[in-house]
C-alpha cells in the first residue's frame, strides 16, 4: 500500500537538491545505492561514491515523523541531521514510495539501484520484483 502525503514530492525535490550540493561539496562526482529484501527482510543497503571518498560531514534533510495520537496516526515534516548513508537511503525509500514500490520487500522480495548523478543534478531509479510463477494441470482418469 503506498502513501501518498501531500508533502512527498516537495519532500524528495528538497532533499535531492541538499543531498546533491553535500556531494558535491564532498568532491563526489555520483553516489550509488543498491538495496535488496525478501521476506518482509527490507533495508539491506550497499552504499558507493565516485571517487571513494568518505563523507564525515553530516547532511540535515526533511524527514516524515508519525505519532499514534487518539486512535489516528499524526504525521509531520521535521528536519533532521544525518550521516550520508542515512540520509540517501532515506531519500531512497521516499522514491520508492513515489514510485509505488514500497513492500518490495515482502513476499518473494525485490531490489534494485538508486544512481545520482551530482554533475547532472540527476537520479536514476532502477527496480526489479522477484515474481515466482506457478504453472499446475490437474488430470483425471
Amino acid at each position: 500500500m503506498s502513501i501518498k502525503e501531500p508533502s512527498l514530492e516537495l519532500r524528495i525535490a528538497h532533499n535531492k537538491a541538499q543531498l546533491v550540493e553535500a556531494l558535491k561539496t564532498a568532491g563526489i562526482a555520483s553516489a550509488i545505492v543498491e538495496y535488496s529484501g525478501e521476506g518482509d527482510d527490507g533495508g539491506h543497503y550497499d552504499f558507493a561514491y565516485t571517487p571513494d571518498l568518505k563523507i564525515d560531514t553530516p547532511i540535515t534533510i526533511k524527514v516524515l515523523t508519525g505519532e499514534f495520537v487518539d486512535g489516528k496516526w499524526k504525521h509531520c515534516e521535521v528536519e533532521k541531521s544525518m550521516p550520508m548513508d542515512d540520509a540517501l537511503g532515506n531519500f531512497l525509500d521516499e522514491l520508492l514510495t513515489q514510485h509505488g514500490h514500497d513492500g518490495y520487500e515482502n513476499g518473494d522480495g525485490g531490489g534494485g539501484t538508486l544512481t545520482i548523478n551530482v554533475q547532472e543534478n540527476s537520479y536514476l531509479l532502477e527496480h526489479y520484483d522477484n515474481i515466482v510463477q506457478q504453472e499446475s494441470s490437474s488430470h483425471e482418469g
